[in-house]
């Protein structure tokens, strides 16, 4: 098992008469117990110049949880709402949000529109 490398989805809503929306469902191993989902980094509204969405995503410690070394997943679900049309990529960046002033990226995985999957029921948020 790798730790703090996120395992990313990216799902599809297909309309007949709207542009598609895309979800991300992000889930990362970390290595204690007491670590927490702290949302992400704000969207941006288009791709780099390279075709590319970053996505930053950030964990923390909850010290109301008890430490104990034991495998954790955390989970962020992310609505992207519509993307423009053909093939990009998102990149996933896991940020350490406990070292604050340090913001260094502990995982990071790529995923492309061409791999995503179409939800087969519409998820209500």
């Amino acid at each position: 098992m790798n730790y703090f490398e996120p395992q990313v989805s990216l799902l599809k809503e297909t309309h007949m008469d709207q542009a598609d929306k895309y979800f991300l469902h992000v889930t990362t191993m970390l290595d204690q117990s007491n670590y927490i989902a702290m949302g992400h980094d704000p969207i941006p509204s288009q791709l780099n110049a390279d075709g590319i969405l970053p996505i930053n995503i950030n964990y923390g410690i909850d010290p109301n949880l008890e430490c104990l070394c034991i495998a954790t997943p955390i989970v962020h679900t992310i609505d992207l709402g519509t993307l423009p049309p053909g093939d990009f990529a998102i990149d996933v960046t896991i940020i350490d949000s406990v070292l604050a002033s340090d913001k260094k990226p502990k995982g990071k995985t790529t995923v492309r529109a061409s791999d995503s999957k179409e939800i087969e029921r519409p998820i209500i948020g």
